[in-house]
């Protein structure tokens, strides 16, 4: 079971082989690697390639809408970019644009989002559409959708650092739907993309390393070492809109299981955090459970907790919903064995109510 967790090597998980079934990866490719194709890109200057390393991920959703017979182009692919998670820019924003399969970029179709502050997770809630023009030379199934991730808080100029791309086709027959993508090198991400399964999904933007900055209440002797933090714990979250004026919504967590945990008697505490500081009257705990897998197996939680978000605490970027594994079974203080952190606002999208699994990350020494 444990290798159901996301794993924390380079920040991001290890892509499934490509596969031209389409089941995960990135299906037939339709160019080939070489300098031409990214030649083409003569928006570009030699100078506008980063010489930062490509990281994150970015959740989309693509749609194919055929044209009519008598319209001038072939249809259009609308994209719906919801968020991104550990991005290398301090300022990031996406490009997307239609290219041939030789290489050519269709420059009329091209479209970005706004700009936004860099950090663990960055959320976009946009949509943009693509028209595909009409040609007598390639099959609309083997054009491709470009998707770049450019940063603009470069010191010359905004430059690309990565991106992702896949074909009309793909998104027709349902290998590209909504999911998170990883974003790959430029070269790379100009001919294929590599989608990322449900379990690797939460360690993209749900989950951060600084999040326990702000747990004062958590004695530096109560806190297990990095290299010690194992597992994971699998949960899902529904969000319910206020009625009147009591509250923000209410938070239903609906916890599963935990798995890869040394805790001999494991229960889980969240409550609400403002900008790095914890509201306690918050505060939540589940019940606590005998561990008898010694860390090798999955111990079922099957419980759920209900969570008001008061009107003091605002739907933002800033302030996460604190999730926090603790083991009772200590001769003196309880001590918390791991965790992660979520954005209020990707509590409230509604993206998380399926179960998933969470990577428990370690509280800063």
């Amino acid at each position: 079971m444990s290798s159901r967790v996301a794993s924390r090597s380079g920040g991001l998980t290890k892509p499934a082989a490509r596969s031209a079934s389409g089941n995960r990866g990135t299906g037939t490719l339709t160019s080939t690697r070489s300098q031409s194709s990214l030649s083409s890109l003569d928006s570009i200057a030699a100078a506008g390639y980063s010489t930062k390393a490509a990281a994150g991920a970015v959740q989309l959703e693509a749609r194919y809408t055929a044209a009519a017979i008598s319209s001038t182009s072939s249809g259009t692919i609308e994209l719906k970019i919801h968020s991104a998670a550990d991005l290398a820019p301090s300022q990031p924003y996406l490009k997307v644009y239609v290219s041939s399969p030789d290489g050519t970029n269709v420059k009329e179709t091209k479209g970005k989002t706004k700009a936004k502050k860099g950090g663990a997770l960055v959320i976009y809630d946009e949509k943009l559409t693509l028209t595909i023009p009409k040609s007598q030379k390639w099959d609309i199934k083997t054009i491709r959708v470009q998707v770049s991730v450019w940063d603009k808080n470069a010191v010359k100029s905004n430059v690309v650092v990565g991106g992702l791309s896949f074909t009309v086709g793909e998104v027709m027959d349902g290998r590209v739907g909504r999911g998170w993508y990883k974003v790959l090198s430029s070269a790379e991400g100009r001919e294929t993309h590599a989608s990322l399964g449900s379990y690797e999904y939460p360690a993209y933007g749900m989950s951060r390393a600084d999040s326990f900055t702000s747990i004062a209440s958590v004695a530096q002797e109560a806190v297990l070492t990095s290299d010690a933090v194992t597992g994971g714990l699998q949960l899902g979250i529904d969000y319910i809109p206020p009625i009147g004026k009591q509250n923000q919504g209410t938070v239903i967590i609906k916890l599963g299981s935990v798995v890869g945990i040394t805790a001999k008697e494991p229960y889980i505490k969240m409550y609400l955090s403002v900008q790095d500081k914890d509201n306690k009257n918050t505060k939540l705990k589940s019940k606590v459970r005998r561990n008898k897998t010694r860390g090798q197996g999955e111990l079922t939680l099957n419980e759920s907790l209900i969570m008001d978000i008061p009107n003091s605490v605002p739907i933002t970027g800033d302030n996460r919903l604190q999730i926090m594994v603790w083991d009772s079974a200590r001769l003196k203080n309880n001590e918390c064995v791991g965790g992660f952190s979520i954005a209020l606002p990707e509590v409230q999208s509604g993206l998380i109510s399926e179960q998933r699994w969470y990577r428990l990350l370690p509280h800063p020494q």
